[in-house]
């Protein structure tokens, strides 16, 4: 606690004031107001708080903490775990100890063993009920053990009712995508059958794998639906068992299949997947490989398509053609993108110089020396620099004769630019008769918002899958359900607050509310005062328009 000194128009004014440290720097965040410095004297007569060295000043985090909180128990998260286990009554129930890890994964993830020093330094103590038991990762692991698939299922189940009834969550265009996550579990652990090597979609080829598949919804990139599996298990096997249990979960909502439209990538398809789909009069959009369909790649040009604009202002062309795929009618789309040409063919550009410029690096100081004197073994070389794949885009010419080698290579103009003008398509396959073409591509191209879950849960910026320190499958299982939980959560809360802040991104959102906090200030008459910390304006509006904070924790004002 210090004077502060202010020259107003010549006059010096004199505050108490106290500071704090907060996110490394140090902030004013209590003052009051003494009066004139000549007049500080009959001030002090009249002060109640008197200046002592023993004050201390605590600040707690508090807005994330309570907004998450607060969705939680609005989701009912503790009281739906508990509904569909069956551990007894005995200390903290399976849905506490999940709420815990849920909220700690969003706010800051810890090993299991740190958890209790990081609810006593949180406003979460507060919120939650008393903890006179183990937060250890045996404790954990116990309790994951609760969790097998059949209960998840019916927790993600009532969790979606109450998205659709309560959040008034749109579940009409669903999007699906599975991946995988390395992970450092030994292989060699026995009664294991989750972690496997695969291919990995993180590059770390000799690291045991998770699987994991996420339903999302486009209304707020919402992971409604998760399932843990083998990380070496092909990705249309798995969605073969998974557009069934997709089918389950909608009929369990009691949505129209009809008005539903399930949107995938080309690695996912199957017949049996595409049958069972059109079967219940499900919708579907998905990419197939450009390798399917060489004929149309080859006979349609850049210039056969008719521009359109995207919502966005991006424009494509659409050619369409109706035909048989896996046994049902569908519609074919084959969809050209000026952008994606351009890279495409730029791309292909830079490949064919570093080809032209890897020719002459090697003859440099090659040519007409030793083997290399040879007229063949030049034209061998060059053919080997170039490889079969551009042998078309490359001309060369070989002259002179053993030991006069000459050589000449350039670009085959006419070759490369027919190449380019075919560059920049994809297709798509669709049994939706009704929706334009244009409106199918753009709902295809949201696709993203899967994406994005994925990447929100490997970078580790917004709810990271790792670090993880479990190793039985019942406890992976666990863990995957904890993050999956903890993005959604983090994933609605941002859809509440566009609401409010729709030109607030995520992080943005993130960051804003991380600047919420609680100053406590203790004094020596053992009273402590408490002031909800706002350090930008955003901050304050956060707190005053938004439902999380309504009703704030008593003793803060």
């Amino acid at each position: 606690m210090y004077i502060e000194k202010k020259k107003i128009k010549g006059k010096i004014y004199l505050y108490l004031a106290i500071r704090a440290r907060i996110d490394g720097k140090s902030k004013r965040v209590w003052s009051k107001y003494l009066g004139p410095e000549n007049k500080f004297q009959e001030k002090m007569d009249q002060m109640k708080i008197k200046l002592d060295s023993s004050y201390e000043i605590k600040t707690k985090e508090f807005g994330m903490e309570y907004a998450l909180y607060q969705l939680a128990q609005k989701l009912n998260f503790e009281q739906i775990i508990d509904e569909n286990v069956s551990k007894r009554d005995q200390g903290l129930s399976v849905g506490q100890y999940s709420t815990i890890a849920v909220l700690n994964r969003c706010i800051d993830p810890k090993t299991k063993s740190l958890f209790r020093s990081w609810l006593n330094n949180s406003i979460l103590l507060e919120l939650l009920p008393t903890i006179n038991t183990y937060l250890d990762a045996t404790a954990y692991s116990n309790h994951f053990d609760y969790l097998n698939q059949n209960n998840i299922d019916k927790i993600q189940s009532q969790i979606n009712l109450k998205l659709i009834n309560e959040f008034k969550v749109e579940m009409d265009n669903l999007f699906y995508d599975p991946t995988n996550f390395y992970t450092y579990i030994n292989p060699k652990r026995e009664n294991q059958t989750i972690p496997r090597h695969g291919k990995s979609k993180e590059g770390r080829k000799v690291l045991n794998l998770v699987g994991l598949s996420v339903v999302c919804t486009r209304d707020g990139g919402l992971p409604i639906l998760h399932q843990t599996y083998p990380g070496n298990e092909q990705d249309a096997a798995h969605f073969k068992k998974q557009h069934t249990r997709i089918l389950e979960h909608i009929k369990e909502y009691k949505l129209n299949p009809s008005e539903i439209t399930v949107i995938f990538d080309k690695g996912n398809i199957s017949g049996e997947s595409i049958k069972g789909l059109d079967s219940e009069k499900i919708k579907f959009i998905c990419s197939v490989r450009p390798s399917s369909h060489k004929d149309l790649n080859l006979l349609l040009r850049c210039d056969d398509f008719e521009l359109q604009l995207l919502p966005n202002g991006k424009e494509i062309g659409i050619e369409e053609t109706e035909c048989e795929f896996h046994g049902i009618k569908s519609r074919l789309f084959i969809v050209f993108d000026p952008r994606k040409q351009h890279y495409n063919s730029v791309n292909k550009m830079k490949k064919i110089q570093k080809k032209l410029d890897s020719i002459q690096k090697w003859f440099t100081a090659r040519l007409n020396y030793k083997k290399w004197r040879s007229m063949a073994e030049v034209e061998k070389k060059i053919r080997d620099l170039i490889g079969k794949g551009y042998l078309d885009y490359i001309n060369y010419q070989i002259e002179g004769i053993d030991g006069d080698v000459n050589y000449s290579v350039w670009i085959n103009q006419e070759a490369l630019e027919d190449t380019i003008d075919h560059l920049g398509k994809s297709f798509y396959r669709s049994n939706d008769f009704k929706t334009s073409a244009i409106d199918l591509m753009w709902l295809y191209r949201q696709q993203y918002t899967v994406e994005k879950v994925f990447n929100y849960l490997k970078l580790g910026n917004i709810v990271p899958f790792r670090p993880m320190y479990h190793f039985k499958d019942n406890s992976i299982k666990g863990h995957m359900f904890t993050v999956v939980l903890g993005l959604l959560l983090m994933m609605l809360l941002h859809r509440e607050i566009a609401e409010q802040f729709p030109k607030v991104g995520l992080n943005e959102m993130i960051e804003t509310l991380r600047e919420i906090k609680i100053a406590e200030i203790h004094f020596p008459d053992g009273v402590i005062k408490r002031k909800l910390i706002t350090n930008t304006e955003l901050a304050k509006e956060f707190t005053k328009k938004l439902w999380f904070f309504s009703e704030l924790p008593k003793n803060i004002n």
